[in-house]
């Protein structure tokens, strides 16, 4: 059939006889796996060039081609394979063999340049064609730039942001949270050349400023002699610090035009603002040039930053950690949120949780952590008598915080309890239900079980869940609630879905309802 369907008579399948000694080789001795097959199926798809017509239905053909074969088929070939074959990477190779080689990929082509190879690795951001691929093949950790004009207190801020991100996610974290200032090799490097301990430039500010010039030499000296002098910087910095944590990198002058890319894992840039006031009361004597008007120092007119920090003289200790807990944190948070287009149905961008923040070592620290401190400093007046969450993701989330507030944790579960009695609430579907209900679907109702005397009435209700967006769950949950006599008084989200056709907080307001969430996503 895909002969007699082929665009052009130019498109073939060509079958190669195989499959002797190539079976004696063990499947994970090479990264070539495929060894138990007979026959090579080899798919060509031709077209008369400058037909952009025939090109499209070319490629469709090979596609299509390819899936009709693959249940037949013991493997695929690697080498065939293109950036946009997510999904038949798993063919090419066994599972071991796909981790160790995603891990060579970020070792030693961490600049992409067999970017058009086989994919071995996802990106933050992926394609429903993707949706099957393994959360293992992704980058883990985050890497968060510091950067802005000399004197406005980049180095200080970077000191803050891995003090209060230590005190966030606690001992067994304090080793996965490295600052690291990109431009001490140069220094050092300079510092040797000019005969000058490199140990005073880096820790004096009056050393600093009196070589800023001649390190500005010395390094433009360096690019000049080696055009990618300031990326292999930037990669070396992110491959030593390659321990699943965060990254906090300062003193970077270029390459914000591929920082991301080169990375290997989420970047968030923050931008370091103080007005000339500030910046004199730090040491800054006014506009050099040469300096101040340098590529280095220009880097707030060429970036687009996720987070500006206004770090002028009112700025303290208490509120760049108070910026560090309110922004930065739940910033990172996002980050490791992976998107998915077109899932569950087109123009549709699924938020994953699973295959994207739990994966994460430090995940689930840093998103209990912060909520718990935020109930802390909220409800210090209040009292919670009891934590409930909803199956599925409201346990995995719930669990921690009950943890660390001593508080009773509360089930309510979409199964029937195997015993004893239970109060029972249906109502409308979820948001994610409602994307993914079929036209033959009259009914979209969920139902919740919460057992029988686990409230006693006059308490007052925490609600731990990953998302609000519709307001359907919560609105059961606060029936399962009252019915025992109970009081929800706050709901804590990992995430909220802002919509105008999504109604969850105006939801909550009309039951007077406080509601927290760690990060918001425009649309459905």
């Amino acid at each position: 059939n895909s002969m007699k369907n082929a665009p052009s008579k130019w498109c073939y399948v060509h079958i190669l006889h195989g499959g002797g000694k190539v079976k004696a080789v063990s499947p994970c001795s090479t990264s070539f796996c495929s060894r138990m097959w007979e026959f090579a199926a080899v798919i060509t798809g031709r077209w008369p060039e400058g037909d952009e017509s025939i090109q499209d239905r070319t490629d469709e053909w090979v596609k299509l081609t390819t899936e009709r074969l693959i249940p037949y088929a013991a493997g695929i070939y690697s080498t065939d394979l293109g950036p946009g074959d997510h999904t038949l990477r798993h063919l090419a190779y066994e599972q071991v063999n796909l981790m160790h080689l995603a891990e060579l990929k970020r070792k030693h082509d961490p600049q992409m340049i067999l970017r058009h190879s086989c994919p071995l690795t996802d990106h933050c951001v992926i394609s429903s064609t993707n949706s099957a691929g393994d959360p293992i093949g992704q980058s883990r950790g985050a890497v968060v730039i510091v950067c802005g004009r000399r004197h406005s207190g980049k180095d200080w801020l970077g000191n803050m942001i891995q003090t209060q991100l230590k005190s966030l996610l606690g001992e067994h974290a304090k080793t996965r949270v490295n600052l690291v200032s990109i431009s001490e090799g140069t220094k050092l490097a300079y510092a040797k050349e000019v005969g000058i301990d490199g140990n005073v430039l880096l820790s004096s500010r009056k050393h600093k400023e009196q070589h800023r010039a001649g390190i500005l030499r010395f390094y433009e000296r360096k690019k000049m002699l080696d055009p990618a002098f300031d990326r292999k910087c930037f990669v070396e910095a992110i491959q030593t610090h390659t321990n699943d944590g965060i990254l906090i990198l300062t003193g970077l002058r270029d390459g914000v035009e591929y920082a991301r890319l080169l990375s290997g894992r989420p970047v968030l840039f923050v931008l370091v603002k103080a007005d000339d006031h500030s910046k004199m009361r730090r040491g800054w004597n006014g506009f050099v040039k040469g300096i101040d008007d340098s590529n280095g120092e220009s880097l707030d007119h060429r970036i687009r930053p996720d987070l500006v920090y206004q770090n002028n003289c009112d700025s303290t200790a208490a509120k760049a950690s108070s910026w560090v807990v309110n922004d930065l944190a739940p910033a990172i948070v996002k980050c490791w949120i992976r998107e998915i287009i077109n899932v569950p149905t087109q123009d549709i961008v699924y938020k994953d949780i699973i295959g994207g923040l739990l994966v994460q070592p430090l995940g689930m620290a840093l998103v209990s952590s912060l909520i718990t401190s935020h109930l802390v400093r909220n409800l210090s007046n209040a009292t919670i008598h009891a934590v409930l969450a909803p199956e599925a993701l409201g346990f995995v989330l719930a669990g921690p915080i009950s943890s660390s507030l001593c508080l009773p944790l509360l089930l309510a579960r979409k199964t029937e309890p195997l015993f004893g009695a239970f109060y029972k609430i249906s109502s409308d579907g979820s948001n994610m239900s409602n994307l993914t209900k079929t036209s033959n679907d009259d009914s979209n109702q969920q139902v919740f079980f919460l057992q029988s005397g686990c409230i006693v009435p006059g308490q007052r209700i925490l609600v731990v869940d990953d998302c609000i967006a519709t307001g359907a769950t919560l609105k059961a949950l606060v029936r399962l609630v009252s019915d025992q006599g109970g009081t929800v008084i706050k709901l804590v989200t990992l995430m909220e879905m802002v919509h105008a056709e999504l109604m969850g907080r105006q939801v909550a307001l009309e039951s007077e309802i406080d509601v927290f969430s760690l990060a918001s996503f425009e649309g459905l």
